[in-house]
């Protein structure tokens, strides 16, 4: 709770409607990087580098940057604008009903032709409805294991996908990644006019195309004008700082 508290009053000010839903993870992973580091706050989102933030009353500019399996991303973006968008359709339909539906699917690949998309945001939506209105005579989807409903202030419908293996993170990846951004110190330096650069990167762990890390951080040379380097495991809320 108390970790809760101190990321909501560093991200608070930066927060609106405005944002994609992009541009929100990105801030709730900066936040909470900061909220462990402590004495740390944001100054400033912005882009080339992605914040200015204030450390020990320090203005430094920090690069964030999501490290996901790449052929993984465009399948679990393509299942969750489905849901989305069967979300969208299942208020139009049904606008007294408004609920969170965690949807749970019968496979971690779960993969579907563009023609097919909106029968199943049809079927989808439709199926939630009979489970919330009680109708019996309705056949679950053969994609979907099972339905967990509960009251909520907007409709949402969210997938949790079947059992999936996430991919360890190996040194060639994280310094391939490094190097991506290493490029782009110089451009950051002059956009901010801050000497002073930092690289977070960001593991998830919970969905098919994220990676894990383990328990114990392996060590890698890095040779980069960033002043630090940092890793961070957002499930776990572990921070590893690499330079």
């Amino acid at each position: 709770m108390q970790q809760k508290e101190a990321i909501r009053s560093i991200i608070q000010p930066f927060l609106s409607t405005e944002l994609t839903k992009k541009e929100g993870i990105e801030i709730c992973h900066v936040g909470k990087f900061l909220s462990m580091i402590g004495d740390a706050a944001i100054f400033e989102r912005r882009e080339s580098p992605d914040f200015i933030i204030s450390y020990k009353n320090e203005s430094i500019g920090l690069e964030h940057e999501c490290l996901l399996v790449s052929n993984k991303v465009q399948m679990t973006k393509s299942i969750q604008k489905l849901f989305n968008d069967s979300a969208k359709l299942f208020e139009k339909n049904h606008p007294e009903c408004k609920l969170l539906a965690n949807c749970y699917l019968t496979t971690s690949n779960f993969q579907f032709q563009k023609k097919d998309a909106e029968r199943l945001k049809n079927e989808i939506s439709e199926y939630i409805y009979a489970i919330v209105s009680k109708k019996k005579n309705i056949e679950k989807p053969s994609y979907i294991d099972s339905v967990h409903c509960m009251k909520h202030d907007r409709v949402d419908f969210c997938y949790n996908s079947g059992t999936y293996v996430v991919q360890y993170l190996t040194p060639e990846i994280l310094t391939q990644a490094i190097q991506k951004k290493e490029k782009l110190v110089s451009n950051y330096i002059q956009k901010s006019n801050l000497d002073k650069q930092w690289l977070l990167i960001v593991i998830d762990s919970l969905s098919p195309d994220s990676y894990q890390y383990g328990d114990c951080p392996f060590s890698i040379e890095i040779n980069s004008k960033f002043d630090r380097i940092f890793l961070m495991e957002d499930f776990h809320s572990k921070v590893w700082q690499l330079k």
